[in-house]
């Protein structure tokens, strides 16, 4: 039998690696260094000033960064970005700044043990709130957490939007859809639809600003919410990455109250990850661990989705694949018939 254990020991150091290494990138990230040095190579005098940062720390970190391709150190004290640090700068074309940036999995993995003795998340540990709450509480967490749903959003749904279908018309509602992001490329997609916006209050103030930038504000209905009371009537209801937030019992919950405010005719179109049975090769299990460990949400397989659809009165309609990891479930409400008969 041949003994790798020195290469199962070479990749559990790496391992460890990785989690040193990730917690050192949001810490940059957050003191705004990659942005410090995009337009030019600084010293560390300068960078520690303008970072408000120890001088001998941030170099042992940038030391450490180097060593992954971040930055490039010159001499003693002289530091540059290199192009691959560049997609951790704030308004970089494909930027990363966002998730190392925002309140997140990174910051409450330290509480996974309260989560596995308890159920509970782990951010409630970590943060001394649920995420939800924590988020409310702290205004600048919630900006780049809407930050982050944005950049999401365009990278992993907008390729949908320009492929579906769409109604000449009618009235597009996004459910927890963060600041508009989402209904605005579908807005601009159907020129003559209305667009409505369920959100927290906090986040409505700045959806506002958003969608009058974009031009779009004088058709849409903004709306003070949450996600378990019925929303207005709508032809298309879009829930991008709201389930996976959510434990089962709330997801039904919020199934639920959008079948109370649908029509027969009306469409449910979500956007979610989904896991496929048997393969453990991919990330989504690990974005899983991320649910767990913020809200005790999950992602979940298509016949997880399936079952929770089912269980609150929507059937699934079909299942669109064309652009991996991110999945589009279209539901329609089941007719009176069905549910009686179930």
């Amino acid at each position: 039998m041949v003994d790798d254990s020195n290469a199962t020991r070479s990749w559990l150091t790496n391992v460890y690696e990785a989690g040193l290494l990730v917690h050192c990138i949001c810490a940059i990230v957050r003191l705004g260094v990659p942005d410090l040095l995009a337009k030019k190579s600084m010293g560390l005098s300068d960078l520690a000033a303008s970072a408000d940062a120890c001088e001998e720390p941030l170099w042992r970190v940038l030391r450490f960064l180097a060593a992954h391709g971040l930055v490039t150190l010159h001499g003693d004290s002289q530091i540059e970005l290199s192009e691959k640090g560049r997609l951790l700068c704030k308004e970089y074309p494909g930027s990363m700044w966002a998730a190392f940036a925002a309140v997140g999995a990174v910051d409450t993995a330290h509480a996974l043990v309260y989560t596995l003795r308890t159920g509970n998340a782990a951010a409630e540990q970590a943060l001394g709130a649920s995420f939800w709450s924590y988020l409310a509480a702290h205004p600048r967490e919630q900006e780049l957490f809407d930050a982050n749903m944005r950049r999401q959003a365009r990278a992993l749904v907008w390729p949908y939007i320009a492929e579906l279908d769409w109604p000449a018309g009618g009235t597009i509602a996004d459910i927890g859809g963060g600041v508009g992001t989402l209904l605005a490329a579908v807005l601009e997609k159907i020129p003559n639809a209305q667009g409505v916006l369920v959100e927290q209050p906090q986040v409505i103030a700045q959806a506002r600003t958003f969608l009058t930038d974009m031009r779009l504000i004088d058709r849409c209905d903004l709306r003070h919410g949450d996600l378990f009371t019925a929303p207005p009537r709508a032809d298309i209801y879009l829930l991008s990455f709201v389930l996976h937030d959510w434990p089962d019992g709330d997801a039904r919950r919020i199934l639920s109250a959008i079948r109370q405010g649908a029509a027969p005719s009306s469409r449910l179109r979500i956007f979610e990850r989904l896991i496929a049975n048997g393969d453990f090769s991919r990330r989504t299990p690990m974005f899983d661990i991320g649910m767990l460990l913020l809200t005790n949400g999950r992602e979940r397989t298509a016949g997880e989705m399936e079952g929770l659809l089912e269980d609150v009165g929507w059937e699934i309609e079909g299942i669109s694949s064309s652009h991996d990891p991110i999945k589009m479930i279209q539901a329609r409400p089941r007719g009176l018939d069905d549910d009686k008969a179930g």
